[in-house]
């Protein structure tokens, strides 16, 4: 509706609103497809003559976003009819409306780009210099809009715009501060998939069995923290970066045969 007000002047671009589904050639999802009003979106869908343009916007109607989980929702738009558009946001604002539609109809805005308002919390901006894989971001999303993947030597960060509600928690929680919210709107995309940023990292294999267990970035983070209290941990600081090598199944193993050892030594001495 906001994109409705009278400055945007959609008229100028070559839209406008009709009451009969028959009459467009536009139409518009804003929400998750739920099981009640499943039947109605069908229809109104059907009455909507071909060759048609569906935009979905927002993340409920992305991916269901945070009502993904929900009994009632049947799911994103593109689970009932073929999507031509997405546009992320919760919500998007109106100009990210308007430029995604006008550039998918060819009818460029007057204001290619409108400013955005101090604070404002957009595009995600990641410095793959300063990530460390560390995960505190995946852990703290509420939109489960972040996912962790490893495989083999590499684990990838997937920030997902699909899901994700702007809310810069992950921005506020990184301990390394590489992760922030830019004043980009213009998320708009062909292709749900595409709608995503990746940040890759190296895994440390373990020195015992060489499995690929912790980012490495993390690792040297760790102990560059340690060494800044160089006067505590002098002693121990060998013994920290050996432990750093060493994956927490192997750790354990160790443990096990060390109190294993003290065991039979008790029991030796008892006899």
């Amino acid at each position: 509706m906001g994109c409705l007000a009278k400055r945007f002047d959609l008229e100028k671009l070559g839209v406008k609103v009709v009451d009969r589904p028959e009459e467009a050639n536009v139409v518009i999802v804003t929400g998750p497809v739920v099981e009640k009003g499943r039947k109605e979106v069908e229809q109104a869908l059907g009455r909507i003559p071909k060759p048609r343009l569906v935009v979905a916007i927002g993340g409920c109607a992305l991916s269901r976003g945070i009502f993904d989980k929900s009994y009632s929702v049947v799911g994103p738009a593109d689970a009932l009819v073929r999507v031509d558009l997405y546009v992320p946001g919760c919500p998007p604002r109106p100009q990210a409306i308007i430029h995604a539609i006008s550039k998918a109809l060819g009818t460029e805005p007057a204001a290619d780009k409108w400013p955005t308002p101090e604070g404002y919390r957009g595009k995600i901006a990641v410095d793959q210099g300063k990530c460390t894989g560390c995960g505190a971001c995946e852990r703290t999303c509420p939109a489960s809009a972040i996912e962790i993947v490893d495989k083999e030597r590499r684990r990838t960060v997937r920030f997902l715009y699909d899901r994700c509600t702007f809310c810069a928690l992950c921005q506020e929680i990184c301990p390394e501060k590489a992760i922030a919210l830019t004043g980009e709107y213009t998320l708009a995309t062909e292709r749900r998939d595409a709608a995503e940023v990746r940040v890759h990292v190296d895994l440390q294999p373990c020195a015992i069995c060489g499995r690929f267990y912790a980012p490495l970035p993390q690792l040297k983070a760790a102990e560059s923290r340690i060494s800044e209290r160089e006067a505590e941990t002098r002693a121990f600081k060998d013994e920290i970066e050996i432990s750093n090598r060493i994956c927490s199944e192997c750790k354990y193993a160790i443990e096990r045969v060390r109190k294993g050892k003290e065991l039979i030594l008790r029991l030796a001495e008892g006899t």
